[in-house]
Formats: C-alpha cells, structure tokens, sequence
C-alpha cells in the first residue's frame, strides 16, 4: 500500500463525532497527522515533507485508525513505525515502547564487550543498568567497559564539554546557540539520558 495523505479542511477540521477524542490514542493520531499532512507543522520536512505519509483512509477516519492499532497498552507506548522508510499505514505501524522504539530505529548503536555485541536495550536488561543511563554514557562517548559499568562513575555528574553528532564535532554551547535552546537546557537533556538524535533538534521530536 502506497502511503497517500489528504489535507484540507474537511480533515484538518477534525470533526469529534466519536467518543474517543479526549483519549490518548486520539491524541496520538492528531499528531501524526498533524506531522504528515500539515505544511505548516514544525516538523512537516522530517514527515510528510519527506515523504512518510499516513495512508488516506486513517486520514480520513480515527475510527478506522483505531480499529487497527487497538487501546494503548501502557501510557509509556507509542505507535511506531516498523520500517522507518515507509509511512504510517496497515502493516508498519505498532505500539512500542521508548526502548523497542530506540531498538528499532536505524540510529541505534550497538556496543561491543569482550566480543558481544549487544544493544542498549540488550544491555540493559542483561546488566540490570536503567536503559537512560546506557544511553546517557554513549552519548558522553565512553568506552563499552565505562558504558557498562555497574557503578557510579566519577566525573559524570555533568553533561560533556562537547558532542559528535552526524561527523560534525562542537562544544555544548556551539550546539545549543544552533538548535536555538539554552546550554542549561541542552545539559539537562543529555543529563536525563535522552539520545543526540532528539536532545540535539529544536523543539525536540517525540520518541
């Protein structure tokens, strides 16, 4: 299935002629619609502008939406989409958590100790290390052996001086000043764990 999208006030209008539209999944929806198929919408070129569209008759319909996807599972679920190159449409699309999310996605790296190679997710549940901090102390640019380490490490109480991302290398206040955020914020960001992918986009995209 080709994943189309239709905007126009007919559907941007959103009519709530269902009882559902106060609820969590409905929210969902609006949004991914709102990032496929509104121009205006702030990250339109990371979706719709570059092509992952939501396939015309969930456009047209939350109900028909609904009906595939079913209730969420938990509040920490979101809808993801199985391969990232296609759009939001029957067969591509799940509930998943931050860290099957993370797992998925093309920009997860694996870490390699004492030759296994694992994900952060994998790593987690087998040292029993919170998944954040893993991610945390990758993007800090740690070794696998100070990435896995089961303690607290000296000198990470602060975010670091500067970050690599997509081969280009700046200080956290070159960074911040570019995406438009503050240094502080962009520290507590890094601080919570949150991945570069996400910490480094202004406002930040949703898991």
């Amino acid at each position: 299935m080709i994943a189309t999208c239709i905007w126009g006030p007919i559907i941007y209008k959103m009519r709530l002629v269902h009882g559902l539209s106060r609820t969590p999944e409905y929210r969902i929806w609006a949004g991914i619609k709102q990032r496929c198929c509104n121009p205006a919408r702030h990250d339109f070129d990371r979706y719709g502008g570059a092509g992952i569209g939501l396939c015309k008759e969930w456009a047209e319909s939350f109900s028909a939406f609904f009906d595939y996807v079913g209730p969420r599972p938990t509040p920490k679920h979101s809808i993801d989409r199985i391969d990232g190159s296609k759009g939001y449409e029957p067969g591509n699309v799940r509930w998943a958590t931050p860290e099957k999310q993370a797992q998925n996605s093309s920009l997860a790296r694996p870490i390699t100790l004492h030759g296994r190679t694992l994900t952060a997710s994998e790593w987690s549940r087998e040292t029993g290390l919170v998944f954040t901090t893993i991610i945390a102390r990758m993007n800090r640019g740690l070794s696998p052996e100070e990435i896995l380490h089961s303690g607290k490490l000296v000198g990470l109480g602060s975010a670091p001086r500067s970050l690599t991302f997509e081969g280009k290398e700046q200080t956290l206040s070159e960074w911040a000043k570019e995406i438009g955020i503050t240094k502080r914020t962009l520290k507590k960001r890094l601080n919570a764990g949150i991945p570069l992918h996400r910490a480094l986009k202004n406002p930040m995209p949703e898991p």
